[in-house]
């Protein structure tokens, strides 16, 4: 299961926002989750204020259990704090 989800960052906090993810240690606690086989953040090569982040899972159980993991609401408090709007799509 692959998705992609952007994100659409507040003015001028892309960078910070990246930079508090992988201060918090949150990404690699995902990518050693049982199951993820991709889970990496990519500059958007479309609007400035964009973040975009590519996901692979072994199975769509895998992502399940992922989002209860408690690490994700380090990811989700972040993402609150810069998001302005976040979309994700299934690939």
């Amino acid at each position: 299961m692959e998705l992609k989800v952007i994100y659409t960052l507040k003015e001028g906090n892309k960078q910070a926002f990246y930079e508090a993810l992988e201060k918090s240690g949150a990404p690699d606690k995902v990518r050693a989750e049982d199951g993820c086989l991709l889970y990496e953040y990519r500059p958007a090569e479309g609007p400035e204020n964009e973040l975009h982040l590519y996901e692979k899972w072994v199975s769509p159980e895998h992502q399940e259990v992922h989002m209860t993991q408690p690490h994700m609401k380090d990811i989700m408090a972040l993402k609150d704090q810069f998001a302005s709007e976040t979309k994700l799509i299934r690939l």
